[in-house]
């Protein structure tokens, strides 16, 4: 991949309080991982405590940002379960497209800091549970209508609603998001590895959709991001917490063998963007003990690609 790798940095951050006074030390080691071109940034209530022009300030030069809204998402419906996109509420609509309207006005500041075109994508999501595929549909189409400033518009698939067992997120199927997309809006699909895994219960499904979207030619991303069957260090069986490498965490699905095979599911067709989005089991409080979960799948996912 010349273009090489988006960090999805955020999931093995250190404490808030730890980065204080030392948040460009943990940029630094970032800058330093082989294979690294991005960063994943999540929007919670803004791209940085501190605005967007501290988050332009820290982006390595020549870096690119990729915004994930599903952490302020979640945290929205916790306090309101008809929050988002989809959902069948015109006031919870209402409020997340809100919430998008403040992240394209700090794209645009991002991108005025810079100097250059830094945000190349936005992940959006078909939040809430038993929300309505037509509803997303709507809010997807009002939103491809707006000025990104260069940004792409993906939806990211999270595990879909099972009424057998229990999910982790529960949005819409991958078919009624394909729909929604395919309404006229100009908008691709960004695939988690780990997050179809928990879908399926099993990596064939992460294979599966990054297939279906490849063939139909609308896969714009994928974040190689584990999943465990069996829980461990990172929480319960099932759960989205990112788990690294199984050379890392013995309890992940994600193993070089599955990298290998879901790069296979390419068809020899890359997503514009590839990631890896990984937590530290160990949760070390060095910095540099804390990123090598993620140095480590950076580099399997490399070997993958080579």
């Amino acid at each position: 991949m010349s273009q090489g790798l988006i960090l999805g940095a955020y999931a093995l951050e250190p404490p808030r309080d730890a980065l204080i006074g030392r948040e460009d030390e943990w940029y630094e080691l970032l800058a330093g991982i082989n294979g690294g071109a991005g960063i994943e940034v999540p929007y919670r209530n803004g791209l940085h405590p501190d605005g967007p022009s501290r988050l332009a300030e820290l982006v390595p030069d020549g870096w690119k940002v990729v915004i994930t809204m599903l952490p302020s998402t979640m945290a929205a419906l916790r306090d309101w379960r008809d929050y988002g996109l989809a959902s069948q509420h015109a006031d919870g609509r209402a409020a997340a497209l809100a919430d998008l309207a403040r992240v394209r006005d700090d794209i645009r500041r991002v991108n005025d800091a810079t100097g250059s075109a830094t945000v190349v994508a936005v992940q959006l999501h078909s939040a809430p549970r038993g929300g309505s595929a037509a509803s997303f549909a709507e809010s997807v189409r009002a939103l491809a209508a707006e000025d990104w400033s260069g940004a792409e518009l993906m939806v990211e698939h999270c595990d879909a609603w099972r009424p057998d067992r229990q999910v982790n997120k529960g949005f819409l199927p991958l078919e009624d998001e394909v729909t929604a997309v395919s309404t006229g809006a100009d908008v691709g699909h960004s695939i988690n590895w780990g997050r179809s895994t928990i879908e399926g219960r099993s990596p064939e499904l992460a294979r599966e959709h990054i297939a279906r979207l490849t063939a139909s030619g609308t896969i714009s991303c994928v974040f190689f991001s584990g999943a465990s069957a069996v829980g461990g260090a990172l929480g319960e069986p099932w759960s989205d917490v990112h788990n690294p490498l199984d050379a890392v965490d013995p309890s992940s699905l994600l193993t070089t063998t599955e990298i290998a095979r879901t790069v296979d599911a390419f068809s020899g067709v890359a997503p514009k963007l590839i990631g890896v989005k990984v937590a530290d089991p160990a949760r070390a409080e060095r910095f540099s003990a804390r990123i090598e979960p993620l140095r480590a799948t950076v580099a399997a996912v490399r070997e993958a690609l080579a």
